[in-house]
């Protein structure tokens, strides 16, 4: 396999917090196991990583720390992050750009609120491809790939007009880079202790505010409920060591810090208590019921759009909580019963598995063996966001958008149907590359299918198709296959024929193909 060259531009600083580096060095770490050579380039701000993405064995570029009269927010970006650059993107990219010198990468993966398509035309020069990481869909961005982990209302089309037509996106909490730990990591609270309920505390490695201490504090008063808190903080916080000094005495706590994830210490835990961000993911991934606070603004619309489809219980800005609504909060969370439904739609909305389909799309240019598997229940988001891609809706004999009610009632009639087969392809490390729909009508079987938007162009189509229809033959026997498709789709159509697909009838916008699969 080719050996392919990366460089992250990503920053950490008091101001910024730890997690845009931490879900970078995920991914890299991924791509590295391919065998791809990843460096990043950081600023030298206060409270920078660098020493520690060095530790992981990635080479940095480091870039000079600004001084308070050099400070210099972008012109460009009038977003209130034009500031965490520390100068302007212009500057920034000049700096970045004479540090590579005569180098090219094949991909610069940007995480980076500063940065927008003025940052990223300039580093056009250096590089073949952009990924670029993104929470706020607030700004333009020149790129060819992009992501965004969060779940809102309108997440399959907060960025459009805000991206280049031809741009992949990857978007929603499938693709959320977490840990490798969390692709293993036992999901089946069944698993659980009963007693004490045990709440992991988690408000992020720089725990702003001093958050953690104002929660742990009011929390641990309650005294006629059976709980342990797992406390997840830094020993250098100023949070550590009012816990530690007032409740030194106390059994109902464990400190914890250096943990290479959370995954684990997620798995023994009944509940959670914690901010928005990146962590938010991690606990649905292990369906952790959830209180959560809002500690930056941009994760607002997320936990309230979280709230309304009941996958985590919010209590508001952090600055805005009372001690009373924080216990009578706490109190319902270690209180309410197991939700069968919940850990359903946990699992269907994060599987865990993002970072590495995200390495797997972007890191592994061809696929060697194709695996098919019968679609099920948490399939739902996944073929929803592939059934709405442009490209799709397009080249569909019905162009409409579809309303996520809509699929969510269609896919479980479906689903539940014999006369439906639904196959979702899958490479044999479990990236899911496209579906595969068969529905019986009197005496044939009609196709329909759909690659993952990124992995197109790539080949996959006739393989997709042979492994799929291979397995439906096992599962129903020999049979017959038809296959509808517009006049000017000619991509599919090709497909369709070098697959050995006859052509039977011919309108004006439509041709008609048949299959005999023995």
């Amino acid at each position: 396999m080719t050996t392919l060259r990366f460089l992250f531009r990503v920053d950490a600083s008091t101001e910024i917090g730890t997690g845009h580096v931490t879900r970078c060095i995920t991914l890299a770490k991924k791509l590295r196991t391919y065998g791809h050579t990843c460096e990043f380039a950081c600023r030298l701000h206060v409270g920078n990583l660098v020493d520690h993405i060095e530790s992981q064995g990635f080479y940095v570029l480091r870039l000079l720390k600004p001084t308070p009269n050099e400070v210099c927010p972008s012109l460009e970006l009038s977003t209130r992050h034009a500031s965490w650059l520390g100068v302007s993107q212009i500057a920034d990219c000049n700096e970045l750009l004479g540090l590579i010198g005569e180098g090219k990468y094949d991909w610069v993966v940007i995480d980076h609120y500063g940065i927008d398509t003025v940052w990223e035309q300039m580093m056009r020069s250096c590089c073949n491809q952009i990924l670029v990481i993104d929470d706020l869909a607030n700004r333009s961005h020149d790129c060819d790939v992009l992501l965004d982990q969060n779940f809102v209302g309108n997440y399959l089309s907060r960025y459009d007009g805000l991206v280049p037509d031809g741009c992949n996106k990857l978007l929603g909490p499938r693709y959320a880079l977490l840990h490798a730990d969390f692709e293993t990591v036992i999901k089946d609270p069944g698993s659980k202790t009963n007693a004490p309920r045990r709440a992991l505390v988690f408000f992020g490695g720089t725990d702003v505010g001093g958050v953690t201490a104002t929660v742990v504090n009011a929390i641990m008063e309650i005294d006629d409920l059976d709980f342990h808190l797992e406390i997840v903080l830094n020993k250098e916080s100023p949070s550590y060591e009012s816990i530690a000094s007032k409740w030194s005495q106390s059994m109902r706590l464990t400190f914890h810090s250096g943990l290479p994830s959370l995954a684990n210490l997620m798995s023994r835990c009944d509940v959670a208590i914690g901010a928005g961000g990146v962590t938010t993911w991690e606990r649905l991934c292990t369906a952790l019921p959830s209180l959560i606070f809002t500690v930056a603004d941009n994760q607002v619309a997320i936990a309230e759009y979280l709230q309304s489809q009941g996958l985590v219980s919010y209590c508001g800005k952090f600055g805005e909580a009372r001690k009373e609504s924080i216990v009578r909060s706490f109190r319902a969370l270690v209180q309410q019963e197991s939700r069968p439904d919940f850990i359903q739609k946990c699992h269907a909305l994060v599987p865990g598995n993002g970072t590495n389909t995200v390495a797997t799309y972007i890191g592994i240019p061809h696929f060697v063996e194709l695996c098919v598997r019968t679609a099920n229940a948490e399939d739902v988001n996944l073929i929803f966001e592939w059934a709405n891609d442009p490209y799709v809706r397009k080249n569909s004999l019905n162009g409409d958008s579809i309303p996520f009610e809509v699929h969510q009632k269609w896919y479980s009639e479906k689903i539940a149907c014999p006369a439906t087969k639904l196959y979702i392809i899958e490479n044999d490390s479990g990236v899911s590359v496209g579906v595969v729909r068969l529905e019986q009508k009197s005496e044939r079987w009609l196709l329909n299918y759909n690659i993952a938007p990124i992995l197109r162009g790539k080949g996959l189509a006739r393989g997709m198709l042979s492994a799929a229809l291979t397995y439906h033959r096992d599962v129903v026997g020999c049979c017959t296959v038809g296959a509808t498709v517009k006049v000017e789709n000619v991509a599919s159509r090709r497909v369709l024929e070098r697959e050995s697909f006859v052509q039977v009838q011919l309108n004006s916008d439509v041709v008609e193909y048949e299959l005999t699969v023995k």
